[in-house]
């Protein structure tokens, strides 16, 4: 007999009392149990993670991690559909999450899809006011930053941050915290009113350059953002000029020793 359980972490007490039950019972029985659930919803005090850490040692209890789709993956899956989209982008924008690049090539635009968007801002409205507006400042600023900039940015304490990356909704890449996936950056960036986003960017603008930040291009960035024209006028230009030179040198035969 195989039992199929899936969204286990949307599964209530009853199902876990369930699974905690038969998982201890497997031994000479003829079941299998399936449960499938996603990583990104179990928190460190989510109830499935205690019934999982109850069952690691259990005999016959394994647990797989499905990885994401690779590059080659996704370019298959638009080749059997006979998508016109780029592979390389919507691998880009979805990191490979198979929901995403499904909904993407259902979608068949550019636009970020109304089904992933909901899934998204449905994570996120689960966060508290202060988590929420350190989502907010993650999605404007674009890329992975330290916990201290994107606190100064969401004018939050530390903790939100804590919260954002417990929940799933932020993940951390050795120093920097951004977003797992693109899209759900779209998506929380497309939710926010403009003087959200105004107000995120103008925080940033002046966080950069307190810390001395050279990148005139990032910086213009959020200049343009919060509508600071004197910022975008001086930014720019040197962004564009080291934009030119490094194109210059990428054509810049190499010379032979």
């Amino acid at each position: 007999m195989v039992l199929e359980l899936d969204d286990v972490h949307w599964a209530d007490e009853a199902t876990l009392d369930i699974l905690r039950f038969l998982g201890r019972r497997l031994t000479g029985t003829r079941l299998l149990i399936l449960a499938a659930f996603r990583s990104e919803e179990v928190s460190a005090d989510h109830p499935l993670t205690v019934v999982m850490g109850e069952l690691a040692a259990s005999p016959g209890v394994i647990r797989m991690q499905l990885p994401t789709l690779s590059r080659n993956g996704v370019r298959q899956v638009l080749n059997d559909a006979n998508s016109a989209l780029d592979a390389g982008e919507v691998f880009q924008r979805t990191g490979g999450n198979p929901f995403y690049v499904t909904e993407v090539l259902a979608a068949g635009s550019d636009h970020v899809p109304a089904t992933v968007r909901d899934a998204v801002l449905a994570r996120v409205s689960r966060l508290s006011p202060a988590a929420r507006e350190v989502a907010a400042a993650a999605s404007v600023l674009g890329r992975p930053a330290e916990a201290d900039f994107l606190t100064q940015v969401a004018a939050q304490k530390l903790s939100a941050v804590d919260e954002c990356l417990g929940q799933g909704v932020l993940v951390a890449d050795d120093e920097a915290i951004g977003f797992r996936h693109e899209l759900a950056r779209q998506a929380v960036e497309g939710s926010l009113s403009q003087a959200q986003r105004a107000t995120a960017h103008s925080r940033a603008l002046a966080g950069l350059l307190a810390r001395g930040s050279a990148d005139h291009r990032r910086l213009a960035h959020h200049a343009a953002g919060c509508g600071d024209r004197a910022a975008v006028a001086h930014h720019a230009p040197l962004a564009a000029a080291r934009a030119a030179r490094l194109a210059r040198t990428a054509r810049r035969p190499a010379s032979c020793g």
